[in-house]
């Protein structure tokens, strides 16, 4: 957590010129955001392709076709309501390996967050701001473990960057009603690159 300490530091002592150009960078990715977290609850994500596309396109997704169609059945069923009880990391994660072959760290907390806002989302650009690094893992155990630190470290910041979080609502807000999660996904998204 020391790292993670330094981390808050930096983030508190932001001069308001770099608060400014944080904010104004997020301003404009936020319109991609609400529309994928907007999408009609009764939408079918499995068949509507402005939907995929923004998705897509917010969260860089770049496989090929029949990966995006695993990706979007089990998004589409994650939506029912009887499959409440397995919207949760370690399903989505397991259901996108059997499906894909394939052990999709990032878009299993992606598709999370969408059905969850409150849940953290695992972006290389993030881990690497937090000081946990992701390794290529080929078991579900250190995938889990991983994203409760990640969890931890998110809560963490919640609780010591309040003035910042007061500061983007005030600056963004539009953008007020958003999860706190996702708050401090974008400032960490976009903190360094825009700076």
């Amino acid at each position: 957590m020391g790292k993670v300490r330094k981390l808050v530091e930096e983030l508190n002592t932001l001069p308001a010129s770099e608060h400014k150009k944080l904010f104004a960078s997020i301003d404009l990715v936020s319109p991609r955001y609400l529309n994928v977290q907007g999408f009609n609850p009764r939408g079918n994500v499995e068949t509507d392709v402005n939907f995929q596309r923004s998705f897509n396109a917010f969260y860089q997704v770049r496989r090929n076709a029949a990966w995006r169609k695993h990706f979007y059945c089990l998004f589409a069923q994650l939506r029912k309501p009887s499959m409440g009880k397995h919207r949760n990391f370690q399903y989505i994660l397991n259901e996108l390996h059997v499906r894909t072959g394939m052990w999709e760290y990032s878009f299993s907390t992606k598709l999370l967050h969408t059905l969850d806002p409150m849940q953290p989302i695992i972006d290389k650009r993030v881990l690497t701001l937090l000081c946990l690094p992701k390794k290529n893992w080929k078991t579900t155990e250190p995938f889990l473990e991983h994203y409760r630190e990640v969890a931890q470290s998110i809560a963490y910041l919640a609780k010591k960057t309040k003035r910042l979080l007061r500061d983007f609502d005030r600056t963004l807000p539009h953008l007020k009603h958003i999860s706190v999660t996702k708050k401090l996904d974008l400032i960490l998204w976009r903190y360094r690159r825009e700076l």
